[in-house]
């Protein structure tokens, strides 16, 4: 059997992004930025023949699979299946607030000013973030269930496509550290949320998972050096 490549992406920037809200379950729209970033890792893996995709089902999630798939050669073919299971970790009362309200008492335990997210995201693994929160609000949906979750759709994912081949999947920064967390548990290198568009690649072969990119931006990158040389 011919090896199966996941190529797991987090959508493009939100509005809720750049005003620091929490979004969760809840929806914010694409930045025009969110577009780009969007358009410029579809370009970056234009080549790839994807047999199919899949996204959450939150709209950040489904426009930007479909961003990336009119980007790519053979895009219009492919079928985007849209589940549930890869949305977002929910955040229950937090969703639609300002970050503070959520992440400030994280900040307090670590002793970090509030705001500085590069020491926060150093300090503590997106496990662990997810982990506190949902331990400190019983309307988080736990972290447990969203590994549980994730876990079903990969496996639907494999047994969909058991003649191997690329497949997309469209989601969000918790969801992929669940994903990463659930398939390679001793990873220890997932610090902070990852990039938006950045590409996860986990190839799947022999019965096993391996993770060969991590949080790598250079597909975006490679669309953002084209369409700059373009204006």
């Amino acid at each position: 059997m011919k090896p199966l490549y996941l190529y797991i992406t987090r959508h493009g920037e939100t509005i809720y992004n750049t005003t620091y809200s929490v979004q969760g379950w809840n929806d914010s729209s694409l930045t025009e930025l969110g577009i780009f970033q969007g358009r410029c890792v579809g370009y970056g893996l234009r080549n790839i023949r994807f047999d199919k995709a899949y996204s959450g089902d939150l709209a950040r999630q489904y426009k930007t699979a479909q961003i990336i798939l009119e980007e790519n050669c053979c895009g219009k073919k492919v079928e985007l299946v849209i589940d549930h299971r890869l949305r977002e970790m929910g955040f229950g009362v937090f969703e639609g607030e300002p970050d503070i309200k959520m992440f400030g008492p994280l900040f307090e335990k670590i002793n970090v000013p509030f705001g500085d997210y590069k020491t926060f995201e150093e300090t503590l693994s997106t496990t662990e973030i997810a982990r506190m929160i949902s331990e400190n609000n019983e309307t988080v949906e736990r972290y447990e269930d969203l590994c549980i979750r994730v876990k079903q759709i990969i496996e639907r994912i494999v047994a969909d496509n058991s003649t191997g081949g690329n497949v997309l999947i469209a989601t969000s920064s918790f969801a992929i550290d669940a994903i990463i967390n659930v398939l390679f548990p001793d990873y220890e290198k997932r610090k902070g949320l990852v990039s938006n568009c950045c590409i996860c690649l986990v190839r799947y072969e022999n019965d096993k998972f391996y993770l060969d990119r991590f949080n790598d931006i250079s597909y975006r990158l490679k669309g953002e050096g084209h369409y700059k040389k373009e204006q």
